[in-house]
């Protein structure tokens, strides 16, 4: 990494904290645990899911769909014109 000093620059950061993460669980105050790709909730924001995967996420964050009468509420007192 530091023969090429434009990679090494981009990646010192992911470094440092890669050292300060051991540095905590070496020392007690942090335990890292697996959690498998199911599991993952992230993945929603970074790669391709299925239906069933997305509904599964959504239900995991506790994201729940508008409701009806409040959007037609909402549309209801928009002026003319407006979007």
């Amino acid at each position: 990494m530091s023969a090429n000093l434009t990679h090494h620059a981009r990646v010192k950061h992911v470094e440092i904290d890669h050292h300060f993460v051991r540095e905590k669980v070496l020392d007690g105050t942090l335990q890292v645990n697996y959690v498998p790709s199911a599991n993952q909730v992230a993945d929603v924001l970074t790669k391709p899911i299925t239906p069933k995967q997305f509904a599964e996420f959504r239900y995991a964050l506790r994201v729940t769909p508008v409701n009806t009468s409040v959007s037609n509420d909402l549309q209801e007192r928009k002026e003319p014109g407006e979007c």
